[in-house]
């Protein structure tokens, strides 16, 4: 008996340690980029905010953002077979210092609805980052958006590929910024437009504390969930490895695009603070 609880325990042990390992593989990258992404989004809206001013930075700008980020929740509502009881796109509201909600219900006993909640704090940021994708695609010439920039599996088999793969991102961000800054084609509106959206949705890609502690409890049942099948599968010769390769390429096909959507940012970002200390400049 001693010896099957030490058995059962060393398994248990094991598995814990396999399961936070596969699911670091697999979403790890991915949730470090998000984290990154909400610090970079927030800098933009709160430089944004203080070079026009609340009305006019929401009337031109924040809108379009807030819309943006409130049905990247709203959708993933939708999946994950939440109810979406009040949808409120853009609804600004000084005396609750609210933009825009989402008000949903769910049932607590169903694990999917509960795992939904960490899929629904991350809406945004998965939504403005395939906008700002899209536009950039479409609307900026064709030399400056990288057709291979969709992810390959041999970016991340090494420290090498993966630091190549985010200097060439770095590259293309730079050459768009130029196109749309330095005004080398400002008689293209296509520009003009991309610039509008790259501002508007990337002031939005931020999450509240709201959105974080839902999404944590959402990933506790999702981590509870994956160790009770890696436990389990432990008795009838593991997961196939060519499972969790799949997983991981199906979940790392995003990784590029956040990654260029933060760099992106990055640099708006910087743009927007070298004018506050311009426009703060000229006060003095």
């Amino acid at each position: 008996m001693v010896e099957f609880v030490e058995r059962l325990a060393a398994h248990g042990w094991d598995s814990l340690k396999v399961t936070g390992l596969t699911l670091f593989m697999v979403m790890g990258p991915g949730m470090i980029l998000a984290l990154c992404m909400h610090g970079v989004s927030t800098r933009v809206k709160s430089g944004a905010w203080a070079l026009l001013g609340p009305k006019l930075y929401l009337g031109l700008f924040g809108w379009l953002g807030i819309c943006i980020h409130e049905l990247g929740h709203a959708i993933m509502c939708v999946i994950f077979g939440h109810r979406v009881e009040t949808l409120r796109l853009f609804a600004p509201d000084a005396s609750t210092r609210t933009l825009g909600y989402v008000k949903h219900s769910f049932n607590p006993h169903n694990p999917y609805q509960v795992i939904g909640n960490f899929f629904i704090a991350l809406g945004p940021i998965i939504l403005g980052t395939a906008v700002i994708w899209l536009a950039a695609r479409y609307l900026l010439p064709r030399e400056l958006v990288a057709h291979d920039l969709l992810w390959h599996w041999s970016n991340f088999q090494s420290p090498e590929a993966v630091w190549n793969l985010v200097m060439s991102t770095w590259d293309m961000c730079q050459a768009m910024f130029q196109e749309i800054f330095t005004f080398k084609n400002g008689n293209r509106w296509q520009s003009w437009v991309f610039a509008y959206i790259l501002v508007s949705v990337g002031s939005g890609i931020s999450l509240s504390w709201e959105d974080i502690s839902g999404g944590l409890e959402g990933f506790g049942v999702f981590f509870i969930l994956a160790y009770i099948v890696v436990f389990a599968a432990g008795y009838f010769g593991g997961i196939p490895a060519h499972w969790i390769n799949a997983s991981s390429q199906a979940v790392g096909s995003f990784y590029p695009l956040l990654l260029f959507t933060m760099l992106l940012n990055g640099l708006l970002a910087i743009f927007i603070t070298i004018m506050n200390l311009a426009a703060a400049s000229l006060k003095n």
